[in-house]
């Protein structure tokens, strides 16, 4: 009597060897998923810790007044006129 193709051997072991190869790859992609999860958050303490570390050792210079309701920062040096407006824009300084 002949096994029906469901139950052949040859039939389980390549439905056995098709759940080892997706387990295989779900395994890789977990990992992957991980690995970047872990790259992400170290990437994002390393970046916490250093801007601390940066405001704390080099404070602005200048002061903060109310304009406003907003807070701007100012750098006042030299006397006399005429006065002279530095406007630093994208993250810059006007000492740049």
């Amino acid at each position: 009597m002949i096994p029906p193709p469901s139950k052949s051997p040859h039939h389980l072991h390549a439905s056995k060897k098709k759940k080892t190869v997706r387990q295989r790859i779900r395994s890789v992609l977990l990992i992957l998923i991980i690995l970047l999860v872990l790259l992400v958050g170290a990437g994002l303490l390393y970046q916490a810790l250093t801007s601390a570390f940066d405001a704390s050792a080099y404070p602005p210079l200048g002061r903060l007044v109310d304009v406003g309701g907003y807070r701007l920062h100012i750098y006042c040096t030299g006397r006399g006129r005429p006065t002279v407006i530095l406007d630093a824009g994208n993250g810059g300084s006007s000492l740049d």
